[in-house]
């Protein structure tokens, strides 16, 4: 099984990230917009509980890694936040690093819990236009 530390898991993580990264967006990071990408697929899937707790989990999970993420935190409709303040205190570098393990994680418990192939099916949706399919989870 792939863990969230792999490089496939990596790999796909920074592959979400760059394609939600936007010049000159201050306000939101792209593992803001990742997670909202992910979030209707998800939510589907386990319902907006469920989402939550995967979300809430992989930032425990990341925080081991990245102390900064036990600062961000996930609301009722499911929406992470505290990315904004964590992006004025902390380098670019440092933010792509947290943002890269938080979605890591997030994908290391879908594959946990809903295997590889539906992990990778719930990306597709979400990217429809993105070429995943050379991209093994």
């Amino acid at each position: 099984m792939n863990r969230p530390s792999s490089p496939k898991i990596r790999n796909l993580a920074l592959r979400l990230l760059v394609y939600e990264t936007r010049p000159g967006m201050t306000s939101r990071v792209a593992a803001g917009r990742v997670s909202k990408k992910l979030s209707r697929p998800l939510c589907t899937l386990v319902g907006v509980d469920g989402y939550r707790s995967l979300l809430s989990r992989a930032l425990v999970l990341g925080s081991t890694e990245v102390a900064w993420l036990k600062t961000i935190s996930v609301n009722a409709d499911g929406n992470i936040e505290g990315f904004d303040r964590v992006k004025a205190q902390f380098s670019e570098a440092e933010v792509a690093k947290g943002e890269a393990i938080f979605i890591a994680h997030l994908l290391g418990l879908l594959v946990t819990f809903i295997g590889e192939a539906l992990t990778l099916g719930v990306v597709r949706d979400a990217w429809p236009k993105a070429a995943f399919d050379k991209v093994p989870v």
